[in-house]
């Protein structure tokens, strides 16, 4: 069984919060209230998950440190589970 993501696995380079990212060297699709999307190529995204707090539709101007790093935890695990591709219905 492989092993899998814990939230210690994550490791984030000192205690600073992500509020935005700005990755030169792909081409940037969209910011969310969370969330900053990035092409890699044509059937890959790059979904980084920032420590932004939002409020219905509202981002509040204080990040919340790890935020990003819970929820890149949580997302790696379900992911891990769920290993058969899902069908996302837009």
């Amino acid at each position: 069984m492989p092993s899998r993501t814990t939230f210690e696995d994550i490791t984030m380079p000192d205690q600073t919060t992500l509020f935005e990212t700005k990755i030169k060297s792909l081409p940037f699709l969209h910011r969310g209230k969370v969330r900053d999307i990035y092409m890699v190529d044509d059937d890959k995204l790059l979904i980084v998950q920032t420590d932004r707090l939002p409020a219905f539709d509202v981002i509040l101007p204080t990040a919340v440190l790890g935020k990003g790093k819970l929820l890149t935890a949580i997302s790696a695990f379900w992911l891990q589970v769920r290993r058969n591709p899902i069908l996302i219905q837009y």
